[in-house]
């Protein structure tokens, strides 16, 4: 009975880890929520390759992102604040250094200054 409880558990902790898996280089898609007559598109890109002697590399592309210059968008992934990124032009086009991990599993948000959804990750992320 005693193998049979650690066997279970092992087998729990490993699907656990497989889906939320670390790796190296990960990219999503953005999609929004319509704001201002506009709805905001993108991508993510994450660089977590030379984690723990570097930061990560956060790359966030968006369009069509209907606020003025200069308003700060706040990203976070699971749960986790990573930055602000800068609203210019109706475009976001912003490199964060953080040192911070995400998995596959992970799910990505940027708000708007209110609080109100701006964007999020359509799918799992791409490996």
């Amino acid at each position: 009975m005693k193998n049979l409880r650690s066997l279970l558990v092992v087998g729990i902790l490993a699907l656990a880890v497989a889906a939320m898996a670390l790796y190296p280089k990960l990219s999503n898609t953005l999609i929004g929520m319509p704001t201002n007559g506009a709805t905001p598109s993108g991508e993510i890109r994450v660089d977590q390759s030379k984690l723990y002697n570097e930061p990560a590399q956060v790359q966030v592309r968006m369009k069509n992102v209907n606020f003025p210059d200069g308003t700060e968008l706040g990203l976070y992934v699971d749960g986790q604040y990573f930055g602000n990124l800068r609203v210019v032009s109706k475009q976001v086009s912003q490199t964060l250094y953080v040192f911070l991990m995400t998995g596959r599993g992970a799910r990505v948000y940027v708000y708007a200054p209110d609080g109100s959804i701006v964007a999020y990750q359509t799918s799992t992320w791409k490996v």
